[in-house]
């Protein structure tokens, strides 16, 4: 019997197809034929900048300088003390040129590279491939910090804080030359900023600004000195409300809250609001008169709170609108004069009669 030749078995065109696929990945990767993934890349370049009106931009009129010689670092988004991305050092036209990976990178300077300015941070630049990327790098005069940390810091020392404008400059001297200013929620207290640059800006209740100046005290009530409003000014951002206080706090001997003068005294500067507080005097002061001190009290404690009028509000809101006898609702900021707190409304509008208790 003679044996049929071998024949092979069939096989389909997809299988065929799959088997072909899988031995060429083989015969590639035992090749090592596949190059190695490399990042794309892009160039940044950037102008470094003391930003003296904060506002981000390279304004040499309003005293912006080139910081030659500055150290700036690219980290990975979010890393603080990573390895630098790239480094590069700033030129006599204050200009870095780095190649860097594609990608949103943080930008950091090395503060010996800048003393005395400082580097406050927040800064970033997104690179793509093969295309050119520019960034503002600026450091400043001096980083936001909290209100009340600024008012522990020694007479004389330059601090940066930010806030809410509650009382605009002309509203308790002719001159314009004074504000005050709180955090938005007040929980940070208050301070005055005194000097003749907060004029001429049209500040207004509820604008938000940044102010760089040193810390001075007068009559016992700290203040910021020698004034630089940021450029970064936001209009009308909110209406801070007034904290509301019994005139019996605002009593040096008895009153927890409020200290006998305005070092370490927590709302001094602050806008404050005494309810339903009844008038028991009113005594102007100064020949001719320019003054008045108003004497109230809501029977929470036997010794009696101050308001005070002078300066403008001496004549714009004026001694008859307080009548012996009765309440009124009174908002102001609260100052010290002669280590007692003063309460000083700033328009008709602070002063509002109510029903006495």
């Amino acid at each position: 019997m003679t044996t049929p030749p071998f024949a092979p078995r069939r096989v389909s065109t997809r299988r065929a197809v799959a088997l072909l696929a899988a031995a060429g990945a083989l015969a590639a990767c035992d090749a090592e034929q596949t190059p190695q993934f490399a990042p794309e890349t892009g160039q940044l370049s950037g102008v470094v900048f003391l930003d003296a009106d904060n506002d981000g931009l390279f304004t040499p009129t309003q005293g912006d300088a080139l910081r030659p010689g500055a150290i700036v670092r690219v980290v990975e988004r979010g890393s603080r003390t990573g390895a630098p991305l790239a480094v590069d050092t700033a030129d006599l036209q204050g200009r870095i040129a780095v190649n860097v990976k594609a990608g949103t990178h943080d930008l950091l300077v090395d503060s010996a590279s800048i003393a005395p300015a400082f580097f406050c941070g927040g800064q970033r630049a997104t690179v793509r491939s093969a295309e050119p990327a520019f960034a503002n790098v600026f450091v400043r005069g001096g980083c936001v910090i909290r209100i009340d940390t600024a008012k522990t810091r020694p007479v004389g020392t330059a601090v940066t804080v930010a806030g809410i404008v509650t009382a605009a400059p002309g509203r308790f001297r002719t001159q314009g030359d004074n504000l005050y200013l709180q955090n938005a929620t007040g929980n940070q207290g208050g301070i005055q900023v005194f000097g003749a640059a907060v004029g001429g800006l049209n500040l207004q209740e509820g604008d938000s600004i940044e102010v760089t100046g040193n810390i001075g005290l007068f009559n016992q009530e700290i203040q910021l000195t020698s004034p630089r409003v940021g450029a970064n000014i936001r209009r009308a951002v909110r209406t801070v409300p007034p904290l509301v206080l019994r005139t019996g706090q605002a009593d040096s001997a008895r009153g927890p809250i409020l200290a006998n003068n305005g070092i370490g005294n927590a709302n001094m500067g602050r806008l404050l609001q005494y309810r339903r507080a009844r008038v028991v005097s009113v005594a102007t002061t100064g020949t001719p008169a320019s003054g008045a001190n108003i004497e109230v009290t809501d029977g929470s404690s036997p010794v009696q709170a101050q308001v005070r009028l002078a300066g403008t509000t001496f004549t714009g809101i004026g001694t008859a609108r307080f009548v012996v006898g009765r309440c009124y609702d009174i908002t102001g900021i609260l100052s010290v004069f002669s280590l007692r707190p003063q309460l000083l409304p700033r328009t008709t509008a602070d002063v509002t009669e109510v029903p006495c208790p």
